[in-house]
Parts: C-alpha cells; structure tokens; sequence
C-alpha cells in the first residue's frame, strides 16, 4: 500500500528519503526528509517534512506527515498542508491487486487471504472514497509481460482552502478477528482515535490548549497512550510538560519528543532532542540506579525530579531502576 495526497490542478506522488547524508551533501537537504524520530519497545514515532516534493510542481508552503505506529497493531498517520492559493486537497491509500475494500462513511475496510485492515478517518475530512486507478492499455507489469491488475485506490477529499489536514487510523488484523476500527476521538483541543475497551488513545493538537487523555494532560502537540499486561506507553509528540494529576512526571526544555514506559523495571524514557535540551524525569523515591544513553551517570536530584541539563541534540535513552 501506498499513501500520497495530491492537489486538484496536479497529482504528485509523494515519497520520503532518509537524511542520513546530509552532513556530506548539504544540497540534499532541499529534499523531502524525517526530521524526528523516536523509536521506543511500545511505540514509534517519525515526523516528515514533505514540502521540498512539490517544489516544482505546486505552490506547497508547508507538507508535515507524522506515522505513530502503536506496536504492534495500529498505525497512525497524520498529515497538515499549506499552499499560498486556495486548492482541495485528497489523500490516497492505494490498495495491493487483488485486495477487497469496502467502505462505510468514515471507515473503510482492506481484505486480504490471511489478514485485514480496519480504517478510520477523524477530524475535518472522513469521508472514503473507493475509484478505480487508470491502467494505460497494454500495460505490463514485468518481464514476464504479465497485465497489470485493474487497481483502486481509497480517497479521502478537503474543501478548498489554503489549508488542509488528514487523520487516518489503520487497525492490522488476522483473517477471522471481527473489524474493530478505531474509533475517533474528539476532546477542546484536539483530534484522535480510541481502541476498544481503551487500550489505546491518540490525541493531535487542532486547536491552541493542552491535550487531555487516561488522566494525562500535556503541554504538546500529540499525545498516545497504550495501556496492557502491566505495561503503560506513552508518547509525546513536541511535549513542553506531561502530568498526571497535579503531579508532574516530565519536563522540557525546549521542547521534545518523549516516549516513556512504565514497567515494574525498570522505567524507560526515550527522548529525540532538536536541540541542546534540559530535562526533569520525576521519580517517585530515590531510584537504585540511573542510566543515560547505557552509561550509570548520577544526576542531580531534587525536589522528587531527576534532571539532565544540556542534553546533546539527537535521540537518548534514560533507564531509571528502583
């Protein structure tokens, strides 16, 4: 399956590219590339910058596309434009030959022999669409000369306007397990999806205000949280401060990405720094032993808070035992 979103005046297929090189060729840095990432046991998380794609071809300001890949089942893909003229936008999921979809008003359902994928829309615009894609005639799709498929593709459509926003769930599945799309997720500040049974919650910012969800508030634009066997994951997406309560668990500055695992041992937290960062983990008693990036380091605690001041911009690992 693929994912692009295309404007009315032009159909461009977006790609991503890792940015590894740059450091050798800085005039890649005018390409599409991740630029944050955190990878975590329960839930990873990318952010990409698209723009550089529709350079040539449209009048693009701004093309962000997030993927939350709750693990090991949901993945979650959130897509924001801007251009300098007024257009509608569509977001496409085009689906493998041979696959079977279905479609009911905001979700949608991709079959294959052995498993499935439930899918759900949220937000502004949650209406699917299923059209077949065009074939040229004659089209071979290998050496073998073997004819393409006849293909179809899922759309999600946006009013005209100089901004536009798609919030997509898919839901991964075996062959016999009854659908369970996710279902969406609206709270004074943000957009999102819920599992069933509230073993997952996912909140993106839509309007200014802190997001609220299983008893969490953060100061941030996204926050995930899974719930299982023991285990809470939690993510935060560009996250200033996370609480539970009136009690702070986390803080930042500037800003970051987060994902912290709360296990009997030890607790983890996963961080992606775009910048020299000063950190607070809270701790509730005075911990056994305190890792950073694998290496025992003794930080300075007060006040119940652990902090790690001037953090090095990239992705780090804290590992806190009691």
């Amino acid at each position: 399956m693929r994912m692009t979103c295309s404007q009315t005046s032009a159909r461009v297929q977006i790609s991503t590219f890792l940015s590894g090189c740059l450091q050798y060729w800085p005039s890649f840095r005018n390409f599409a590339q991740f630029e944050r990432h955190v990878f975590s046991p329960g839930i990873d998380y990318l952010a990409a910058n698209l723009a550089p794609a529709y350079t040539d071809a449209s009048q693009v300001k701004r093309l962000t596309r997030e993927y939350l890949f709750v693990k090991p089942d949901l993945l979650i893909v959130h897509d924001g434009i801007e251009a300098a003229t007024p257009h509608g936008y569509s977001w496409f999921l085009h689906i493998l030959p041979g696959a079977q979809a279905d479609i009911d008003a905001a979700q949608a359902v991709i079959r294959r022999k052995a498993a499935f994928v439930a899918l759900s829309a949220a937000g502004e615009n949650t209406r699917w669409i299923l059209q077949q894609q065009p074939i040229p005639s004659h089209a071979y799709g290998n050496l073998d000369r073997t004819p393409v498929e006849p293909r179809e593709a899922l759309r999600l459509d946006s009013p005209r306007g100089k901004e536009g926003s798609f919030l997509v769930a898919l839901h991964f599945q075996k062959t016999g397990e009854e659908a369970a799309p996710l279902q969406p997720l609206s709270t004074t500040s943000g957009q999102g999806f819920q599992a069933a049974g509230g073993a997952a919650e996912v909140l993106f910012r839509s309007k200014p205000g802190q997001l609220t969800a299983g008893g969490l508030t953060v100061d941030g634009d996204l926050l995930a949280i899974k719930h299982g066997n023991s285990v809470e994951e939690i993510f935060g997406g560009n996250l200033k401060f996370l609480q539970l309560g009136q009690q702070v668990l986390f803080s930042s500055n500037p800003a970051t990405d987060v994902a912290l695992r709360e296990s009997p041992a030890p607790v983890e937290v996963h961080v992606f720094c775009s910048a020299t960062t000063d950190l607070r983990i809270y701790a509730e008693k005075p911990p056994r032993e305190v890792r950073l990036d694998q290496g025992l380091v003794t930080p300075p605690q007060a006040g119940g808070f652990i902090s790690f001041e001037r953090l090095a911009k990239g992705e780090h690992v804290v590992s806190i035992r009691y």
